[in-house]
C-alpha cells in the first residue's frame, strides 16, 4: 500500500483493532456484547471489504458508520465513552474519527452536498451543451421519419432540442443544395 492508502486505511484499522481487542475481551472474560457491538463490528467488516473492492463506496459507507457510532446507535468496543449534547449521547471515539474523516474529505463532502446549489449559470450552460451534443451524436443516424416519431415522444428538453436542430440542419443542407 502507498502512503496515501495507508493514511486512508488507518482510521478503519484502529477501529478494527479496538474491535478485535473487545472480541478477545468477550471471549476471555464474562463481558458480553449487545446488538450495538455486533452491528458496529459487522459494519466495520463491510467497510474493510469495501476498502479493498470499491474505494468510493468505502468512503460513503465508512462515513455513515462513523455517524451511527457517534450517535451511539452502534459501538465498536465493550467500553462506551460518551457525553451528552443536549439530550443525545455522543460517543467520543467515533466522534474523533468522524472529525478526522470530515477534515480529510471536506472537499468531496462539500462538492457532494453543495454542487447543485453552487452551480453557476455558466456551468449549467456547459452541462446543457454537453447533454445536447451527446443527444445529437446519438440521434444523428436516424432518418427524418424516425426523428419525427421521436419528437412525438416524451423526451427531456435536451433530447428534443437536439432532434429539432438535426432537422433544421438537414433542411438547411437540402435547401442549400437545391440553390
Amino acid at each position: 500500500m502507498r502512503t496515501k492508502e495507508i493514511k486512508e486505511f488507518l482510521p478503519l484499522a484502529i477501529l478494527s483493532i479496538i474491535g478485535l481487542v473487545s472480541v478477545l475481551q468477550v471471549l476471555l472474560t464474562d463481558y458480553t456484547f449487545n446488538y450495538r457491538q455486533y452491528i458496529g463490528l459487522s459494519l466495520l467488516m463491510v467497510c474493510g471489504i469495501f476498502f479493498f473492492t470499491d474505494r468510493r463506496l468505502y468512503r460513503y459507507f465508512f462515513g455513515i458508520t462513523l455517524i451511527l457510532g457517534t450517535l451511539n446507535l452502534i459501538a465498536f468496543s465493550t467500553y462506551i465513552f460518551a457525553f451528552y449534547f443536549i439530550f443525545f449521547p455522543i460517543q467520543i471515539l467515533p466522534f474523533i474519527f468522524l472529525v478526522v474523516y470530515l477534515i480529510k474529505y471536506r472537499e468531496r463532502i462539500s462538492d457532494l452536498y453543495f454542487r447543485s446549489i453552487q452551480k453557476s449559470e455558466e456551468e449549467e450552460q456547459e452541462y446543457y451543451d454537453r447533454k445536447l451534443k451527446r443527444f445529437k451524436e446519438k440521434f444523428s443516424e436516424l432518418s427524418d421519419p424516425e426523428i419525427e416519431d421521436k419528437l412525438n415522444q416524451e423526451l427531456v428538453p435536451e433530447a428534443k432540442q437536439a432532434l429539432i436542430e438535426l432537422i433544421e440542419n438537414r433542411n438547411q443542407k437540402t435547401h442549400h443544395n437545391n440553390i
